[in-house]
């Protein structure tokens, strides 16, 4: 046992004596804390294993110096302490500058007597290490930054356009990493570093706002983008038409753009970006509310119309020379005509009848020709809808079966809707006729 507390004694001698004389620029300060306070653990306990006697409490009390001192190496050694940091000590102390390769803990003890003055050492060191987890903040925010980049899809399978997919991940960062910068900026320990914290928190607030508008910019530009690639549009609103063209070149572009640099942090260096978007949005709101003005004096043509959405109207409005593409939307326009029946001509546009949900199929008193605009010829189709179910009411009442047992003719040569209503007027007269009788 005493071999072995004279055995470790010696090490700790040994080990000293390099930390006293070596270069303090040298010396793992963290890592020569630890080992003294493991061999403090070590000598107090064989201490009290040894109840007090000469060797161990002197192994003790030898150790412990060496602990009590630690706390302010370990400050001196710590990588938040810069060359500023050190010229603030010296000019302090009012001493003349130590090159830290000259530097020694001996001389820290002797001549410099650092240790006579731990609170002035603690102020500069405890700001060294303010400074330093702020750096390392920064460094880290930069690091994220760097690696971070945009995310796009192709749009329509096109293998030349693109739009943003996912930008969720940006967004949380911005946010994290603002909350982080508002709190650098309340440290006290800011002041060396304020410029960088201010222009990244500048630079980010650039970001989240060029973001927002670029979201709303491609929402915007997704929605119209098919309805301005129909040519019937275009010719119908030429002047939208135009300036949507100048919105989609600059749309496209940009979006190539960023699939061929997709970092981030290209984009915070445009600055000219926020505002060309802004003017995109601008434009496209414009166009946007030409296009309901639009949409509105169709429908004050064909108060039908109304029935329908926007998208749905827009739909039918821009395969103006392809009538067969308002077939899908008749039921939301008509009480129960589910379909309407063309010539068997190829490109035919000449309606003849009309078709309800359970099959039923009547034919119109006179045709109709689907030539120009939609809301005219629904229109037609609406009079004549009209005029060949009063007729055929018409026809079923002068047709009607009197006093003949087997109406199942009359039944099936006439539609249904003619034949409830006939009858129900024959009911009518015939009451009448018997309560006046």
């Amino acid at each position: 046992q005493r071999h072995r507390i004279w055995e470790n004694f010696n090490r700790f001698v040994l080990r000293e004596r390099i930390w006293n004389t070596e270069p303090f620029s040298l010396l793992n300060m963290a890592e020569i804390d630890k080992e003294v306070k493991d061999v403090f653990i070590f000598a107090t306990k064989i201490n009290k294993q040894e109840k007090n006697s000469l060797v161990t409490k002197r192994f003790k009390n030898h150790v412990q110096s060496w602990k009590i001192e630690m706390p302010l190496l370990v400050e001196l050694g710590s990588p938040a302490m810069k060359p500023k940091h050190w010229a603030q000590l010296w000019d302090k102390f009012d001493l003349s500058p130590v090159s830290l390769k000259e530097l020694t803990v001996n001389r820290i003890r002797g001549e410099l007597k650092m240790f006579d003055r731990k609170n002035l050492v603690a102020d500069i060191s405890g700001a060294a290490q303010g400074e330093y987890v702020l750096v390392e903040k920064l460094r880290k925010i930069s690091t994220e930054w760097n690696d971070m980049k945009f995310s796009q899809i192709q749009y329509r399978d096109s293998t030349r356009d693109f739009v943003l997919s996912d930008i969720e991940s940006i967004i949380t960062l911005i946010e994290d990493h603002q909350i982080n910068l508002q709190a650098m900026l309340s440290s006290p320990f800011v002041g060396p570093v304020q410029f960088e914290v201010e222009k990244w928190s500048t630079d980010l607030s650039f970001l989240s706002d060029v973001l927002d508008e670029w979201v709303l910019c491609q929402r915007n530009w997704m929605y119209l983008e098919p309805i301005f690639s129909a040519s019937d549009i275009r010719k119908a609103m030429q002047k939208e038409a135009s300036t949507f063209k100048e919105v989609d070149r600059f749309f496209r572009k940009l979006q190539r753009e960023v699939h061929k640099t997709p970092q981030v942090l290209a984009k915070i260096q445009n600055k000219g970006l926020l505002d060309r978007l802004i003017s995109a949005n601008k434009k496209l709101d414009r166009i946007q509310k030409e296009l309901e003005d639009y949409l509105e004096t169709k429908r004050a043509a064909f108060a039908r119309f109304y029935f329908l959405s926007n998208d749905e109207l827009i739909v039918i409005l821009s395969q103006m020379r392809e009538p067969q593409a308002v077939q899908p939307h008749l039921l939301k326009c008509f009480d129960n005509i589910a379909r309407l029946r063309f010539t068997e001509e190829i490109d035919s546009n000449e309606v003849t009848h009309m078709r309800s949900q359970k099959g039923e199929l009547v034919k119109l008193v006179r045709s109709v020709h689907t030539k120009g605009n939609p809301e005219t010829w629904l229109g037609e189709v609406e009079s004549m809808m009209k005029l060949t179910v009063r007729n055929n009411i018409k026809q079923a009442l002068i047709d009607y079966p009197i006093g003949n047992p087997n109406r199942d003719q009359w039944y099936e040569k006439w539609p249904a809707q003619a034949i409830m209503n006939a009858d129900l007027i024959m009911w009518t007269f015939s009451c009448m006729k018997a309560l006046m009788d």
